[in-house]
């Protein structure tokens, strides 16, 4: 590929440049690779048992990864997916959840992963496979709410225009999963966080509705956003009696057992162009 300093590149180097860039960045940001990549034996050593569970699109790939590396440390796992693969690894069970609405197979997951996590102990890790579209695939309603509430909810804030902040403030209000609620289910254990990011910023709480990231929630907040949208005489009046029944009473949990981690994203994909297309430019 070396030229005269003045010549002009070949048609064809342009387009092998382009192919080179593309598959920079696809690598950088492949489910499989990220996890290979990040997750390190260290993780799991002194575990006395070891439990996956995550959701997202990505959870099939991140998965195989995931228990390939684990092998036969891994204890049981349950990942929820929008397809299911033809197979899945040995103590994997995939389960196909709802997007971009719940449907009972994202209750079925939650309901699932709740009764696995509830057999942990405070010397076992808990390894969540985090990815886009984790919100909708994974669900448990909280107390006094049903899969019904929750659709036609989601549904409503979809149709509203609401940006995805907008929309996450309302989720972690009325599910048991969001916003932390998987790790603080994985109690006692501790919970290693490994997340592919499909938001601009990387924000723990905004990628599925951020299950491993314990983070300060307000019914305040979510009525703010029904309100600026005008969305009250459309949502179920049990989401709402819910909603303002909390008030503007916080919800916190314990962080020092939970881990996450930044596998992927789209600012490890432009690093890798930035750094192939240096590699070319010396060539």
């Amino acid at each position: 590929m070396h030229r005269d300093m003045g010549s002009r590149p070949a048609y064809s180097d342009y387009r092998l440049h382009i192919e080179t860039l593309l598959k920079a960045a696809l690598l950088a940001a492949d489910p499989a690779a990220a996890v290979r990549r990040c997750f390190v034996s260290s993780d799991f050593e002194g575990a006395a048992k070891v439990f996956l569970v995550g959701a997202g699109k990505a959870g099939a790939a991140m998965g195989y990864a995931a228990a390939s590396i684990l092998a036969n440390r891994l204890t049981l796992g349950i990942i929820a997916v929008p397809n299911l693969p033809p197979t899945a690894p040995d103590r994997v069970r995939f389960i196909r959840g709802g997007h971009p609405i719940p449907t009972e197979g994202s209750l079925a997951a939650g309901l699932a992963m709740a009764d696995l996590l509830a057999e942990t102990k405070p010397d076992d890790l808990v390894v969540a496979l985090i990815s886009g579209g984790g919100s909708a695939l994974l669900e448990l309603p909280r107390e006094g709410l049903s899969l019904e509430d929750l659709q036609a909810t989601y549904a409503a804030l979809l149709r509203s225009g609401a940006t995805i902040t907008e929309v996450n403030a309302v989720r972690r209000r009325l599910s048991r999963i969001k916003a932390g609620g998987l790790a603080l289910l994985a109690r006692p254990a501790r919970v290693l966080g490994l997340i592919l990011s499909d938001v601009v910023g990387n924000s723990l709480d905004v990628v599925a509705s951020g299950p491993t990231a314990i983070s300060e929630t307000t019914s305040g907040d979510a009525l703010a956003v029904i309100d600026r949208y005008q969305m009250r005489s459309t949502l179920p009046g049990t989401v709402l009696d819910h909603l303002v029944k909390l008030g503007s009473s916080s919800e916190i949990g314990d962080t020092s057992s939970v881990e996450n981690r930044i596998i992927a994203s789209n600012r490890h994909a432009g690093e890798a162009v930035v750094s192939a297309a240096k590699e070319l430019a010396r060539l």
